[in-house]
């Protein structure tokens, strides 16, 4: 429904074959984004990658979102500990993958800063068990209370203070400092493989990313005279 209505409203679709073949095999979160002069859209339908270790159910979140008006519009928020859960789900993305946010880290600090009184921190936990993202969860709220200096509980720091090392510890400040973390494409590509039963659709695989076609070069080097697409596969 969201992406007909985008649809009507003049929003399309760009995608290739390289594209739709990376997120078959990878497990979708959200459809390709949805274009319209320089506003892109992201619709999406998971909260995170299948393979991940953590489970967080969609259909858990919506059922416990809360009514709101935003914009003079009916909407609905996340409940306030799934919040808690998603954004340091999300956070932990960015900080492992290397395309680093700190914006994530500032909604964290900001809603334990804001919501403190409505964050009760058995149900956090309790739920965190439950969906398998205790330790990730954790690790982020151990990170922007060392960082950043939010205020979490005695008994909760005591608990998770250990989730962050030193390993942890020196990527944050390495962030802090510019760094970009090497790009591990490769190595998704190796999992979607070992994920793709068969020899001829892993060759097909193959084949797709290592020469992907022409409208996928042109989108990804932008490439303004089309027929030169060729000189860009080296």
């Amino acid at each position: 429904k969201s992406i007909a209505v985008l649809e009507s409203n003049g929003f399309k679709s760009y995608h290739n074959e390289v594209s739709d073949m990376i997120l078959e095999q990878s497990g979708i979160v959200h459809y390709h984004p949805m274009q319209k002069g320089d506003v892109s859209v992201e619709v999406h339908i998971n909260l995170h990658r299948k393979r991940k270790k953590y489970k967080l159910n969609p259909d858990d979140f919506i059922e416990r979102a809360q009514p709101i008006v935003l914009n003079k519009s009916k909407s609905f928020v996340l409940e306030i500990h799934d919040l808690v859960i998603f954004l340091c789900v999300h956070l932990d993305k960015h900080f492992v993958k290397g395309d680093m946010q700190f914006t994530g880290f500032y909604d964290l600090v900001n809603l334990i800063e804001t919501k403190s009184d409505e964050i009760n921190w058995d149900v956090l936990t309790e739920r965190s068990e439950k969906q398998n993202a205790e330790s990730t969860v954790f690790k982020y709220l151990v990170l922007v209370s060392k960082f950043f200096n939010a205020d979490l509980p005695d008994d909760i720091k005591r608990k998770y203070w250990s989730a962050v090392g030193e390993k942890e510890e020196k990527l944050f400040r390495m962030y802090l400092n510019g760094y970009i973390a090497p790009n591990y494409e490769f190595a998704a590509h190796l999992k979607n493989l070992k994920q793709i039963q068969g020899i001829i659709p892993k060759m097909k695989y193959l084949l797709v990313v290592i020469i992907p076609d022409k409208q996928f070069m042109i989108q990804a080097y932008q490439i303004k005279n089309p027929g030169l697409y060729w000189c860009y596969y080296p």
